[in-house]
């Protein structure tokens, strides 16, 4: 049976870290909020299941957590999840009673339009993956987000679920009293065959809302032009350093669209540079190239 041990688990104000084995993986797993905040038990155990997916059979945390923050994580994962049993959860968003709603930001072309599709004011909570993030970091300062350090690109976890871009909501959870919560997902092969429970699914308390997910690219790159016309330059540079064939992606929708509606859109010109991309190997990387 596959089975992931989170111990040694560090949880003080703004830092959050843990010690993870699998028996073929092993390291640490570190999250450094910009605020000196408090992250309650049940949240913790929330980011570090965000981490696993549906990929373990057992999911085991040295850590206090309450029966049902243990059953969520248990239907979210198909896993077995062992801990040692916590206090009550308790509710903030229902005794409070406000619709609070974060985006977990990435500064993309999609979030842009996230945010031009999301009523009222929505906070922002976006990862830093340290080098992997630099031609991020403008997006993250103009929208005045909430930033996360951690060393997850350098674990395995990323080969085995994208689960982990939650993890920036779920920290600060408490912290806005968030209610909804964003990832900005578009329409894909992936996220088309998702059912409603499954985008609607909850975690941590906080309800998904995937009302991005009836958009393609193109249709995020219509809305993200025409609402928010000043950031789409940045915005399109803003992807990681090792997926910057999305950059060419995002480039060429939004060259389409200020052509076809004439917006005039503050856009640099084009540099001509390598991609990186081989040859043969994926169609869709092929076509960027």
């Amino acid at each position: 049976m596959s089975q992931i041990t989170f111990e040694a688990i560090v949880n003080k104000q703004g830092i959050v870290q843990a010690h993870y084995h699998d028996g073929f993986y092993e390291g640490m797993i570190r999250f450094e909020m910009a605020d000196p905040i408090s992250v309650r038990t049940d949240l913790v155990a929330e980011a570090l299941a965000a981490l696993c997916g549906q990929y373990y059979e057992s999911i085991d945390m040295k850590l206090h957590v309450s029966d049902r923050t243990k059953k969520m994580i248990a239907k979210r994962t198909g896993a077995t999840v062992i801990c040692r049993k916590g206090t009550r959860f308790w509710n903030f968003n229902k005794m409070i009673n406000k619709e609070v709603k974060t985006l977990n930001f990435s500064g993309d072309i999609p979030n842009l339009s996230a945010m031009a599709l999301t009523p009222d004011d929505t906070n922002k909570v976006s990862l830093d993956f340290g080098p992997e993030t630099v031609h991020q970091y403008t997006m993250y300062d103009k929208v005045e987000s909430k930033i996360i350090k951690t060393n997850v690109m350098q674990t395995h976890f990323p080969k085995i679920s994208s689960d982990y871009y939650a993890i920036g909501a779920i920290l600060y959870k408490d912290y806005f009293n968030t209610t909804y919560m964003i990832t900005g997902l578009q329409l894909n092969p992936k996220t088309m065959n998702m059912t409603k429970i499954e985008a609607e699914q909850a975690i941590a308390g906080m309800i998904n809302l995937p009302h991005t997910l009836g958009l393609t690219a193109v249709g995020h790159t219509h809305i993200a032009c025409h609402s928010h016309p000043g950031l789409v330059e940045d915005a399109i540079q803003s992807v990681k350093v090792s997926e910057s064939f999305l950059n060419v992606q995002q480039r060429i929708l939004v060259e389409m669209e200020n052509d076809m509606y004439r917006l005039g859109l503050p856009l640099k010109n084009r540099t001509i540079h390598p991609t990186g991309i081989q040859w043969g190997v994926n169609e869709r990387l092929d076509f960027y190239a």
